[in-house]
């Protein structure tokens, strides 16, 4: 979803600041956190997804790494 993409972009993508992006997309700084925690929560699902589906990671080591980030 577009606000968790957008905080994610501005942190990871563009390298901007916890302030700096707080700032350039007119929220708190506790909203930036918060935003950038779960965007790449479900980017990280994603990627898991797509890397299984195309045979990039055999299914056992993505149980396994899911395991361990619990």
């Amino acid at each position: 979803p577009e606000p968790f993409r957008s905080a994610v972009v501005a942190v990871d993508v563009d390298d901007e600041s916890y302030e700096g992006a707080a700032e350039r997309l007119g929220i708190p700084i506790g909203t930036v956190r918060s935003r950038l925690f779960r965007g790449r929560r479900l980017l990280q699902q994603h990627l898991r997804s797509y890397a299984l589906d195309f045979g990039v990671v055999p299914a056992s080591n993505i149980f396994r790494e899911r395991r361990s980030i619990a």
